[in-house]
């Protein structure tokens, strides 16, 4: 990228023009092609460009923002006219926009055209090196980027940071990657977007080619409330491709509230690659940490992993939708894996290794309240793992084309799954390995608890779930329900390795042609890369009512190593007879059989086979099973969806009539769409069986008051509490607040817990680099939606690690006046969160209170929040004139009062209970419970006008 720059700054030439070029105050009024680029040359710092109507043909080589005649660079807003419709355009034979220059620029309601680029590090419209750009409501159409070996098919980023808002894509090409745009050493921002019809895949493109639609390399990439739809690449992510070379920054990738549907990975026909193709909407790669939070992926495919494709990054897929996605091909060359998802680890021989002398860490896949769901058996996934299909890095493990390295336990791929939902997932293979109809493991560690798998399939072995080759698989609190195969396991099998499969129920399952193990099938692994013995518990299960084959439980033995060693632990086995157990050498065994057997083995060791007597039933287990997935309807969404978004409930059941929420269900194992974030009720045969709602928390919070010098600052604190850093954002309100007498230059500082500064603003367009702030933050303002609307604003973004901290507003000059400090959750998955907010101030009478303010999000689970008024403790801290008599007000959006109080003995017994009372009688207290969503407003002020520093607390919990 950098030939960008030697480019432009190897000559500077300004002629004279002769052009209709209009200056009104500060905005250039342009309205040819010809003036625009004498716009670009003279606009001036904070200026704007605007552009009449009409399409705008592009110079040889495109328009170019240069430095000014002195080196300096300018900000400026190049738009649209109001209610103007305007193109720029290369006419499909040039480029049409390059700029090196790092000030913001901000272009508006502009469409890019027809752009070509042939030359490396250029894309078909818009290159940029080193700058700082925000687009809004722009269009990028028909934009083709072919160089010999970059990409960008309308967009080529370098070392920047750049935000596309309420931007849309439509049917941009490149023969090598990226159809949209590429992201190198960048951070971007895309949000409320469209990307529909790009693609990577046409006639002669590359081998390796990728990313219908978005790449990024060694970046960090935040996409928001957009839509990617019918994009297409040859051969890696249909939509995305991400990649974090080792030794390069990592990959940093956030996608929240978007739509996959519809996009592939296909190889064009005269293609030579025979690799599968894989990821069908998104493809990551190495030294990636990747998060999808309330995502939709849709009839996506790919010839492995049909919606998403990981290897060896750290993928977290949470509250999110994945449905009838699709893995093609055939049983060769490794095609049909991971219906929905594919996950590997193997290291190769190649660069990233250093020719496989280093052992690179295996894949990480967390899923979380999420639905994975196919059309049924009638059109299956794909040949092995319906759902999902990961493997570990079994090439370093033993030693194959690369360096053996590493423990078991390091190579393994690790996967944990917690509240997912795989329902009506069908695996078919004809050469005789249809295998995992939800989820196929090869050398993995699986931890899973609370899932439901129903309704899936499998051809061959595990309806439910397959595990292979020494994978060490723990699962609990799951429910395997109506799921079938056609030879080994209904419901799970495994080949060797570890298990632990406890508080769990296995009901319903079936084979469908002869075979074992109707529910469960268990064997040791004598065949791979290295032999496996079958070890560990099913414990504290109820196994009931599967059917079909010689038995329930087909437990593998055999006379020579390896060994079948699990054993079976307090289970609750029906039917019990000799159809229970079917065991190879001895036959079918029934639970009192089991109950009393010791193996002998070949090696001289033995197993006993019930070390807790398993429990033999003479009727059906009553069984139930219910989950909430996504945990919330969504309130936002991609562009063109209806809000809000339903969820899903998935239930099971088994020997009784489910009734969900009062209404009996046609099927006893089945999903349903739900609109309603209240507790769900399951009953089956009298037992009932609930879901849990989301409880709410403060998603930001703010404070208005006078605010002065020296102890009359305005001090908020605020502490972060959780397993995770949390990425906030301050901002200090003055001269855009509708009030006399605010204060007109704000000043922002954050301190940590120990009183340090770590960062501070005074201008939010200008950022003071130190501490927590190590680049520009101009565009990440402007990214979050909620910049401060005047300059003298202050906005400071931060991931803060938890603990406690302070936010203090001053004027930048000693000036006084009324402001507001405000803080701002930006976690698109807030595991961690604000548990208490406080702010510091002098208190007055009339419209110069303490007022708090804040926004109570999440789901209507059962939540607490104490709002207390400090006053009279404070002299304990060195405070000489606090507020002697504090009175609160609690108020809703609407301006209703949902509480008051003046001393919190008031409502002594319920305050105490929260450990939260204050230390002075006359301190006030109000504990509010179960609060709707919305905004909220709390008052301080004292009473019968009384005035001093005051210090008002907001508590959720």
């Amino acid at each position: 990228m950098r030939n960008i720059q030697k480019l432009l700054l190897t000559v500077l030439t300004l002629g004279a023009f002769v052009l209709p070029l209009q200056v009104n105050g500060q905005v250039l009024q342009v309205n040819s092609a010809s003036a625009l680029q004498q716009a670009l040359d003279g606009v001036i710092d904070g200026g704007i460009i605007e552009l009449a109507a009409g399409t705008y043909s592009a110079p040889a080589g495109g328009w170019t923002i240069y430095p000014d005649l002195n080196g300096g660079t300018r900000s400026f807003t190049m738009r649209a006219a109001a209610g103007a419709a305007v193109t720029l355009t290369g006419n499909g034979n040039t480029r049409i926009l390059t700029f090196t220059t790092p000030k913001p620029v901000t272009f508006e309601r502009l469409a890019f055209t027809n752009g070509l680029s042939t030359e490396e590090f250029h894309g078909g419209a818009i290159s940029v090196s080193g700058v700082q750009a925000s687009f809004v409501q722009c269009a990028f159409n028909n934009n083709v980027a072919n160089p010999a070996s970059t990409g960008g098919g309308a967009v080529w980023i370098d070392s920047s940071t750049v935000s596309f808002q309420g931007c849309v894509w439509n049917n941009n090409t490149s023969k090598n990657y990226a159809g949209a745009f590429s992201a190198y050493l960048s951070r971007v921002y895309v949000r409320d977007c469209r990307f529909s019809g790009n693609r990577t895949n046409l006639p002669g493109h590359s081998s390796f080619n990728g990313a219908g639609a978005i790449h990024g390399n060694a970046s960090t990439i935040h996409i928001n409330s957009s839509l990617f739809e019918n994009n297409q690449a040859g051969y890696v992510g249909g939509a995305i491709y991400v990649i974090g070379p080792y030794g390069s920054p990592v990959m940093d990738m956030v996608v929240k509230d978007c739509l996959f549907a519809g996009n592939i990975a296909i190889r064009d026909p005269s293609g030579t690659k025979t690799d599968p193709t894989t990821g069908g909407a998104v493809f990551m790669e190495d030294n990636t940490n990747a998060h999808f939070y309330n995502c939709r992926f849709i009839n996506n495919s790919a010839q492995q992993g049909g919606a998403i494709s990981s290897y060896r990054t750290v993928t977290e897929i949470k509250n999110c939708v994945l449905q009838n996605n699709t893995a093609t091909g055939g049983p060769q060359n490794g095609e049909s894996l991971g219906g929905h998802i594919i996950v590997l680890s193997d290291d190769n021989p190649d660069a990233a290794t250093n020719g496989g002398t280093i052992n690179r860490p295996s894949a990480q896949l967390t899923i979380t309240d999420t639905l994975i769901r196919g059309p049924g058996a009638s059109a299956p996934s794909s040949r092995q793992g319906g759902g999902i299909f990961v493997a570990g890095d079994s090439h370093a493990m033993y030693g194959i084309t690369v360096n053996k390295n590493g423990t078991a336990e390091q190579n393994r791929a690790v996967v944990t799954l917690k509240r997912v939902v795989f329902a009506n997932l069908a695996t078919v293979d004809s050469a005789g390995n249809g295998t995992g109809g939800a989820m196929t493991g090869d050398f993995i560690t699986l931890n899973a608890d609370s899932c439901i798998i129903e309704n899936c399939s499998a051809s061959q072995f595990g309806g439910g779930f397959e595990f292979i080759h020494g994978s060490n698989v723990s699962i609990t609190n799951t429910t395997f329900s109506h799921n079938s195969a056609g030879v080994l396991g209904g419901g799970l099998t495994m080949f060797g390795g570890n298990l632990n499969l406890t508080n769990s129920n296995v009901t319903d399952n079936q084979l469908t042609n002869p075979g074992g193990g109707s529910a469960l099938m268990f064997s040791a692994d004598p065949g791979g890369p290295a032999a496996w013995d079958m070890t560990g518990t099913v414990e504290n299960c109820g196994i009931s009512n599967n059917f079909g084959g010689p038995a329930t439980i087909y437990d593998g033995y055999r006379s020579a190593a390896p060994f079948n060693r699990l054993q079976y632990k307090g289970n609750k086995i029906y039917p019990s007879d000799t159809s229970a157990f079917f065991i190879d050498s001895i036959g079918s065994r029934s639970v009192q059989d089991i109950n009393a057997m010791t193996l002998a083995l070949a090696d001289g060791s033995s197993v006993v086979k019930a070390p807790v007597p398993n429990t033999a039933l003479t009727s059906p287990l009553s069984i139930g099973a219910i989950l909430m997935v996504p945990q919330m309807t969504a309130s936002t969404g991609a562009p063109g969806e209806t809000l809000p978004l339903p969820a899903y409930i998935g239930y099971a059941s088994s020997a009784g009539t489910p009734v969900l929420d009062g209404t009996t269900m046609r099927n006893p194992s089945d999903v349903v769409q739900t609109s309603s974030n209240a507790a769900h009720n399951l009953t089956v045969g009298g037992n009932s069986f609930v879901t849990i709602p989301v409880s709410g928390l403060a998603l930001n919070i703010s404070t208005r008051l006078p605010v002065g010098t020296g102890q009359q600052v305005l001090i908020g604190g605020f502490i972060i509490q959780g397993p995770n850093p949390k990425t906030i954002m301050l901002r200090a309100i003055g001269p855009s607040l509708p009030l006399p007498g605010v204060l007109q230059d704000p000043y922002l500082e954050l301190h940590d817990g120990a009183g340090a500064i770590i960062a501070t603003n005074d201008n939010w367009k200008i950022t003071n680099l130190g501490g927590a702030l190590t680049s520009s933050q101009v565009i990440d303002i402007l990214a979050s939606t909620i910049a401060p609307s005047q300059n003298m604003e202050s906005a400071i973004i931060a991931t803060l690690n938890p603990g406690a901290y302070t936010a203090v507003v001053r004027g930048a000059t000693n000036d006084t006046g009324i402001a507001l400090v405000e803080g701002y959750d930006l976690d698109p998955d807030p595991v961690s969160k604000l548990a208490n907010i406080s702010t510091r101030g002098f208190v007055l009478t009339n419209d110069n209170v303490m007022i708090g303010g804040f926004i109570f999000g999440g789901g209507p689970g059962a939540t607490k929040v104490v709002v207390r008024g400090i006053g009279p403790s404070l002299s304990a801290f060195g405070i000489t004139n606090p507020l002697t008599d504090p009175t609160l007000e609690l108020h809703d959006g609407n301006g209703a009062t949902v509480d008051s109080n003046d001393d919190w003995k008031s409502n002594q017994a319920a305050i105490q209970a929260t450990g939260l009372q204050p230390s002075n009688d006359a301190e006030a207290a109000i504990l509010a419970t179960n609060l709707a969503p919305g905004g909220y407003t709390a008052i301080l002020r004292g009473k019968n006008g009384g005035t001093g520093i005051g210090v008002l607390e907001v508590y959720v919990f």
